[in-house]
């Protein structure tokens, strides 16, 4: 079970322009093959050259001590700045 994490094998999964591979030597080839196809890189690859980060949704809220949803700052789903409970 190594190929998979080698580089050869993150290779050939950047030359199906499906997914971004998990090493970052085989993002370049990925990001070649999504522009070959007309798809935008740059909302992906931004962060890495940022070194940033965001949340998604569903990462950013947690339950609260009394079970409801919280925002990540503590805040109730819903209050002003917070995005609806679905």
């Amino acid at each position: 079970m190594a190929f998979p994490g080698t580089a050869e094998a993150q290779d050939i999964v950047a030359s199906y322009g499906i997914v971004f591979p998990a090493i970052s030597s085989s993002t370049e080839r990925a990001v070649q093959v999504f522009e070959q196809m007309g798809l935008p890189t740059k909302p992906f690859t931004q962060h890495l050259e940022d070194r940033s980060t965001f949340f998604f949704p569903l990462t950013y809220f947690r339950r609260g001590r009394d079970g409801h949803h919280e925002a990540g700052d503590g805040r109730p789903v819903g209050e002003p700045g917070c995005p609806p409970q679905h």
